[in-house]
């Protein structure tokens, strides 16, 4: 995978893979976030998130114990994206088990 300076997924890298998807990984204190990722095996990429304060969780709780559900996969990262805007609103962002700090639907 090509990542660019901020060790982020370049666009090409993201074209590269043919499942595109939204996951919740959630821990059982009840502590969640919401993300999307793209991969060409959701199920089994072992990717559990990358956000700032997800990591800073990950701390706190060992990554071992958080679960990952693949929410739904998609054949185009736009949908993914559109997904996580409708799911990631300003009502799941008040809840302080929510883990998620911004909107979802920005531009990756």
């Amino acid at each position: 995978m090509k990542h660019n300076k901020k060790n982020r997924m370049t666009r090409r890298s993201v074209q590269n893979h043919s499942q595109h998807y939204l996951y919740k990984v959630d821990h059982p204190s009840g502590y969640y976030y919401y993300g999307i990722h793209s991969s060409d095996s959701p199920e089994d990429d072992g990717y559990k998130g990358s956000g700032v304060e997800l990591k800073k969780m990950y701390d706190q709780y060992p990554k071992k114990e958080w679960r990952k559900t693949v929410v739904e996969v998609f054949e185009h990262r736009h949908l993914a994206v559109d997904l996580e805007g409708r799911t990631v609103d300003d009502k799941m962002l008040s809840d302080p088990m929510c883990v998620n700090k911004q909107k979802g639907n920005r531009v990756k």
